[in-house]
């Protein structure tokens, strides 16, 4: 019986090391489109290089060809402006991603490429 004592002590000491995970380096990154529509027109934009969880806030900030504004972040990230079409008078912005109506705000959305992220500008 006194045995067990530390053998039981060793055993939950070892259970309580904190081992670093490393980043996979080969985790496989994909392309997330990203449609703008406002009216008749729309603008298409492709970021590539992007790994399955991150979300749409994330990749957003990374658009360089269209005006983004998106204020606060992560569970708070709202988008105000897109182009020249500014969120006001119960009109802006809504997205789906790959034709299903996202359920959560932009900071807390995931994605997992390849995926379709269609902006539509209207009456909310």
């Amino acid at each position: 019986m006194r045995i067990l004592g530390p053998l039981f002590l060793l055993i939950a000491l070892a259970g309580c090391t904190t081992q670093t995970q490393e980043p996979d380096t080969n985790a496989a990154t994909g392309v997330v489109t990203f449609e703008f529509k406002t009216g008749d027109e729309t603008e298409v934009v492709n970021v590539e290089g992007i790994a399955d969880g991150e979300t749409v806030e994330s990749v957003m900030r990374k658009i360089d060809e269209v005006e983004v504004s998106i204020s606060g972040s992560g569970t708070t990230a709202f988008v105000n402006k897109i182009g020249e079409k500014a969120t006001a008078n119960g009109e802006g912005w809504t997205y789906t991603i790959d034709g299903q109506r996202a359920e959560r705000g932009i900071g807390a959305t995931p994605l997992s490429p390849p995926a379709t992220v269609t902006w539509e500008y209207g009456e909310f």
